[in-house]
């Protein structure tokens, strides 16, 4: 399979490599330290540059304000993706409103993009930027022969009485929206309503299909051709909307501080809501990865700790067969020694 060097050489090389995993199975790698291939030599379809990021299914052209615009399979459905920031005096569960439509008083531009990763299997670019008070990371990957790219969103939130939000342009004027909720999804109507969303969103246009699946955002608009996520609000903390008959002029503001957001902007040609629900899952659940503490840093007991600190979780897996590195496993005993509990 390819490999990919990254990365500062002095201090370590990062390689990545494309496996499968079937599941509820696993796979143990080895890692080497001969010499990588040549990245030249394996096939990729990936173009990687500050202006653009692109496959042959997806193309991100990027601009100082964000994403100028994206392309699927050669046509162009989405305008420009970027960040603002809108005054939001609502009190803390906008108890008197289901919109926002107080003025933008920030926009995210001036930025620069600058290439993270260029390699054959993944290409990764990045932002940094000062919006207002707030300061903003962002990251996209995309990954070869793949239909979906990679968003997230590091952000220092440090704004009162405003909120952070991520605009989306669509091309042409949705069709049809459908978004995720707790107990299955809900087609919405197209207007300036603000909507609970979880896990994903999918707009339609022209019998085209685009989704967002994300596990950190919860709040969207859908109008005309404006798909518009929620992702940061500052009112006062446990606030009614107006000052207690005793109030000393101290507050607190809410999601002050540092946050996360992961987005996969999915261009995939089948895109109905068991597929969205099951991409959703997957990325609620990402394979789980550790190392047997091979090389740096290598404790004196080796591969395997003596069994006076074997947790419960080692004790099972033992008992289960699933540790095959231990001479007792290799020959067919599966049970803990006397005394192993903790």
């Amino acid at each position: 399979m390819a490999k990919e060097r990254a990365g500062n050489a002095g201090f370590g090389a990062l390689f990545l490599r494309e496996e499968r995993v079937p599941a509820g199975g696993y796979k143990q790698i080895l890692v080497r330290d001969d010499p990588a291939p040549d990245k030249d030599s394996t096939p990729t379809d990936l173009e990687v540059s500050s202006g653009i990021l692109a496959n042959s299914h997806i193309r991100v052209e990027l601009d100082e304000g964000g994403i100028r615009g994206i392309s699927v399979r050669d046509e162009k459905l989405l305008g420009a993706i970027g960040l603002h920031l809108r005054q939001d005096h609502t009190d803390t569960w906008t108890f008197d409103t289901d919109r926002f439509e107080e003025p933008v008083v920030a926009t995210l531009s001036d930025a620069e993009w600058v290439v993270e990763e260029e390699g054959p299997l993944r290409g990764r670019v990045r932002l940094e930027a000062q919006l207002d008070g707030s300061s903003i990371r962002w990251t996209l990957d995309l990954h070869r022969s793949n239909p979906r790219l990679q968003i997230k969103l590091e952000v220092s939130f440090n704004e009162k009485f405003e909120m952070m939000q991520m605009p989306i342009e669509l091309v042409r004027a949705s069709e049809k929206w459908l978004s995720g909720s707790g107990t299955g999804w809900a087609e919405r109507i197209a207007a300036t309503t603000e909507w609970p969303v979880q896990g994903w969103s999918l707009v339609e246009s022209e019998g085209n299909y685009l989704a967002l699946i994300t596990h950190d955002a919860f709040s969207v608009s859908m109008n005309g051709s404006l798909w518009q996520w929620t992702l940061l609000r500052s009112p006062r903390m446990a606030w009614g909307g107006e000052d207690p008959e005793v109030y000393a002029g101290r507050d607190w503001h809410t999601d002050q501080g540092q946050h996360t957001f992961d987005f996969t902007l999915c261009a995939d040609q089948n895109l109905e809501a068991g597929r969205l629900n099951k991409l959703t899952r997957q990325q609620a659940q990402p394979p789980v990865v550790f190392d047997r503490y091979e090389g740096l840093d290598r404790p004196p007991w080796g591969n395997s700790p003596p069994r006076s600190l074997w947790l419960a979780s080692e004790q099972r897996a033992v008992a289960d067969g699933k540790m095959p590195h231990l001479p007792e496993q290799r020959s067919g005993v599966a049970r803990p020694e006397e005394g192993d509990s903790l």
